[in-house]
């Protein structure tokens, strides 16, 4: 038998009903928030039967819906708006009514990657998994085509991302978060690469992000969300220490890039209505002039582009694409670089210190890569993680010598629940 699940929709997860002759499936949305919902459906036709429409059962692990012996359904569902925690749940239901979702486990900073059920449906498998970034930090060779040997610069269960260099590329800002319990909560530290121990520079907001450093090193450029879901607003925060300031509140989402120490150029970018506005930006006196607008696709709204050395060109990467684009904000014109051999599920573009390379992190195969690449798309692998962790944020040093980056970490345990 074959059905369609609908335009923009597809199919996350099926399992078979004990007596084999029906199915459960979840048919979700191409967005995160879109509604998804459980159904069956019986082999020898008729129309599908909804139990349950939640947009959180879209989000979760591979292979988590089993249907029992005594007629249950098992299912993931994230809790809250998380997209790192999620729970495993029941539902019953017969030909008169569908029951209420009974919730069966209850973890913390986890979620369900995977479940197995026993024939007699009296005991689940559960493997309960867990996600972290480390920022890692390696030696460039002088064509920086190559890394030495690296070494883990934070080393907690936080997801750290690295920012930016301080100007003598001797210190790293970076960004940790993590959620708990559909809580959300957000640091900024800074740690010198001689130094074990990492310094708090920015807390306070319920997210934040450090974005870039003025030319003249005085200020620090955060994007801050405090308490409202959305209202970002970009800070900033005296180096030397003292009070964050407000430079703009962003309209919308967007992202600040800076040229090299010294100099005062510093690039807003803000997806407006499908297009990704960029702009002149100083930390005292706010957004200046626009410089260029590029098309940006409605399932690609996400930020990943970076300022050349000199200020002059953005290079920009729609999420997973296969292409990069090279944006000169004098010409306006856009170069496409096609990567040799061609790459796939590219993100994070960064540039080279001397602006003649791109770092590039891809995704092909659940195997991460960091990439460096020419102006031309020749490509060389710099890194390979073939167990699937992710690897990204490339962040050369100012002085070229180094290449900062996050290597993902996968930690899973297996439990068994009964008598549920």
């Amino acid at each position: 038998m074959r059905f369609a699940v609908g335009d923009n929709r597809y199919l996350l997860d099926a399992a078979w009903s004990p007596e084999g002759k029906s199915v459960a499936y979840i048919r979700g949305g191409r967005r995160v928030n879109d509604p998804a919902t459980l159904e069956t459906r019986n082999l020898e036709g008729g129309k599908p039967r909804v139990l349950l429409t939640d947009p959180n059962l879209s989000i979760g692990g591979d292979n988590v819906l089993r249907w029992l012996a005594d007629g249950r359904i098992v299912f993931g569902r994230t809790r809250y708006a998380s997209l790192t925690e999620s729970d495993v749940w029941a539902i019953s239901f017969d030909p008169s009514r569908v029951g209420q979702p009974v919730r069966l486990t209850n973890t913390t900073g986890m979620y369900v990657e995977w479940l197995s059920a026993s024939a007699d449906g009296k005991r689940l498998a559960i493997s309960f998994a867990r996600q972290s970034g480390t920022v890692v930090v390696a030696n460039l060779n002088r064509s920086g085509d190559r890394l030495g040997m690296p070494y883990r610069l934070t080393n907690d269960s936080w997801d750290n991302l690295p920012a930016v260099w301080a100007p003598d590329s001797e210190m790293v800002f970076y960004n940790s978060s993590r959620e708990k319990q559909g809580d959300s909560t957000s640091n900024i530290y800074k740690q010198r690469l001689s130094s074990d121990l990492a310094e708090l520079f920015f807390s306070g907001a319920d997210k934040c992000s450090m974005e870039g450093l003025s030319g003249d090193g005085k200020w620090a450029i955060v994007m801050a969300n405090r308490s409202v879901p959305g209202k970002w607003r970009l800070l900033r925060v005296p180096v030397s220490g003292g009070t964050p300031e407000t430079v703009l509140v962003p309209r919308g989402l967007a992202r600040v890039r800076c040229a090299i120490a010294g100099s005062r150029i510093c690039v807003l970018s803000e997806d407006i209505d499908k297009k990704r506005v960029f702009s002149d930006v100083d930390p005292v006196r706010g957004r200046l002039q626009e410089l260029a607008r590029v098309d940006v696709r409605e399932e690609n709204r996400n930020p990943r582009w970076d300022l050349s050395p000199d200020g002059s060109k953005i290079a920009l990467v729609e999420n997973l694409a296969d292409t990069v684009r090279v944006l000169d904000l004098q010409s306006k014109q856009v170069q496409v670089i096609h990567p040799v051999p061609p790459q796939l599920g590219l993100q994070y573009p960064a540039w080279s210190a001397d602006g003649k390379r791109l770092f590039v992190s891809a995704n092909p195969d659940e195997k991460g890569r960091l990439l460096e690449m020419d102006l031309e798309g020749h490509t060389h692998l710099l890194l390979e993680n073939k167990r699937g962790a992710w690897i990204g944020h490339p962040l050369p040093s100012p002085d070229g010598k180094r290449l900062a980056y996050v290597y993902g970490f996968h930690e899973a345990n297996v439990t068994l629940l009964e008598h549920f």
